[in-house]
Protein backbone atom coordinates (compact mmCIF):
# COMPACT_ATOMS: atom_id res chain seq x y z
CA UNK A 1 0.00 0.00 0.00
CA UNK A 2 1.12 3.58 -0.50
CA UNK A 3 0.58 4.56 3.11
CA UNK A 4 1.22 3.09 6.49
CA UNK A 5 0.63 4.55 9.91
CA UNK A 6 -0.42 4.11 13.48
CA UNK A 7 -3.65 4.98 15.21
CA UNK A 8 -3.92 5.69 18.92
CA UNK A 9 -7.31 5.18 20.54
CA UNK A 10 -8.13 7.27 23.57
CA UNK A 11 -11.15 6.59 25.77
CA UNK A 12 -12.39 9.50 27.85
CA UNK A 13 -15.79 10.27 29.35
CA UNK A 14 -17.37 7.38 27.46
CA UNK A 15 -16.21 8.88 24.19
CA UNK A 16 -13.72 7.32 21.83
CA UNK A 17 -11.15 9.51 20.15
CA UNK A 18 -9.04 8.30 17.28
CA UNK A 19 -5.76 10.09 16.71
CA UNK A 20 -3.56 9.39 13.74
CA UNK A 21 -0.18 9.59 15.42
CA UNK A 22 2.00 8.48 12.55
CA UNK A 23 1.51 8.51 8.81
CA UNK A 24 4.06 7.57 6.19
CA UNK A 25 3.08 8.08 2.58
CA UNK A 26 5.46 7.65 -0.29
CA UNK A 27 3.36 9.13 -3.06
CA UNK A 28 0.77 11.13 -1.13
CA UNK A 29 2.97 13.42 0.92
CA UNK A 30 0.44 16.25 0.56
CA UNK A 31 -2.50 14.09 1.52
CA UNK A 32 -5.29 15.31 3.75
CA UNK A 33 -6.92 12.87 6.11
CA UNK A 34 -9.69 12.61 8.64
CA UNK A 35 -10.40 9.94 11.17
CA UNK A 36 -13.61 8.30 12.31
CA UNK A 37 -14.12 5.96 15.22
CA UNK A 38 -16.58 3.10 15.00
CA UNK A 39 -17.32 0.32 17.44
CA UNK A 40 -17.78 -3.29 16.45
CA UNK A 41 -21.04 -4.96 17.42
CA UNK A 42 -19.43 -6.41 20.53
CA UNK A 43 -18.09 -2.92 21.33
CA UNK A 44 -14.72 -4.45 22.14
CA UNK A 45 -12.87 -3.44 19.02
CA UNK A 46 -12.41 0.07 17.67
CA UNK A 47 -12.16 0.79 13.97
CA UNK A 48 -10.50 3.96 12.74
CA UNK A 49 -10.64 5.19 9.18
CA UNK A 50 -8.34 7.63 7.38
CA UNK A 51 -9.13 8.98 3.94
CA UNK A 52 -6.79 10.66 1.46
CA UNK A 53 -7.63 13.37 -1.03
CA UNK A 54 -7.47 10.66 -3.68
CA UNK A 55 -10.27 8.85 -1.82
CA UNK A 56 -8.00 6.02 -0.78
CA UNK A 57 -9.27 4.66 2.52
CA UNK A 58 -7.22 2.89 5.16
CA UNK A 59 -8.48 1.33 8.35
CA UNK A 60 -6.95 0.40 11.68
CA UNK A 61 -8.37 -2.03 14.21
CA UNK A 62 -7.57 -2.02 17.90
CA UNK A 63 -8.82 -2.94 21.30
CA UNK A 64 -9.28 -0.10 23.74
CA UNK A 65 -6.04 1.44 24.92
CA UNK A 66 -3.96 -0.24 22.24
CA UNK A 67 -2.23 1.17 19.20
CA UNK A 68 -3.64 0.07 15.86
CA UNK A 69 -1.74 -0.19 12.63
CA UNK A 70 -3.19 1.53 9.61
CA UNK A 71 -3.83 -0.91 6.78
Amino acid sequence: SECSGLFLFLIANESAICKLISLLCHSFVDMMYYSIVEFTQAKEMLICTASTKANKIFKGWSRQGEVARLR
